[in-house]
């Protein structure tokens, strides 16, 4: 049964309005979870890219001095999906 939305989503609907009353071009919206052990952040625009989306990760043209753990995109065996849900009442 739903029983309201966190303040994490509150931001992101008052974020989207802002937006689209043209109140802003870029707004960026973070948040922590858990106890302090979790950082949310979601970036929003209220126009288009001006460059396509990257093809590939960009990060080791940026990052020399640290090794880079290799990436595997394909899954294999079980997985868990973990949610929680808060609910605050006013």
């Amino acid at each position: 049964m739903f029983k309201g939305f966190s303040d994490f989503d509150k931001a992101l609907t008052e974020m989207v309005r802002e937006l689209r009353k043209g109140r802003g071009k870029n707004g960026l919206v973070l948040a922590n979870g858990g106890i302090v052990t979790y950082e949310y952040v979601v970036c929003l625009s209220s126009k288009p890219r001006n460059s396509p989306f990257p093809d590939r990760n960009p990060l080791p043209d940026y990052v020399t001095d640290e090794p880079i753990p290799p990436v595997d995109d394909t899954a294999e065996g079980e997985g868990v999906i973990e949610v929680r849900f808060e609910t605050k009442y006013y």
